[in-house]
């Protein structure tokens, strides 16, 4: 996750008490409501990420490093406080294309 986004957008809807060096429990949702237990949590070196459930979701979702585009959301449930977050993917069509090519040329 990109630091400064995380630092504008995420840590101010942190509660008292929720330290993401230790590791805060989520719930992340895909965009057809399907739930997916994560932890998340910053790094030692400050790079902050969602363990415990990110394989499970990169599998079930077919993501592809460095070719699909991820858009995270955060809130917080209405019913019991809890961090969330929404994630959703998306390839773009001319990928292919431009991969294509770039192959034919070498």
């Amino acid at each position: 996750m990109n630091k400064e986004d995380v630092e504008n957008h995420i840590f101010p809807l942190l509660k008292k008490g929720e330290d993401a060096s230790k590791g805060i429990h989520v719930i992340t949702y895909d965009v057809d409501g399907n739930e997916y237990p994560m932890m998340f949590k910053t790094w030692v070196n400050k790079i902050h990420v969602l363990i415990g459930g990110w394989k499970d979701f990169y599998h079930d979702h077919g993501i592809i490093e460095k070719q699909d585009f991820v858009t995270l959301w955060v809130f917080r449930n209405a019913k019991n406080g809890s961090l969330c977050f929404v994630i959703s993917s998306r390839r773009l069509p001319v990928y292919e294309t431009i991969k294509e090519r770039r192959l034919r040329k070498n």
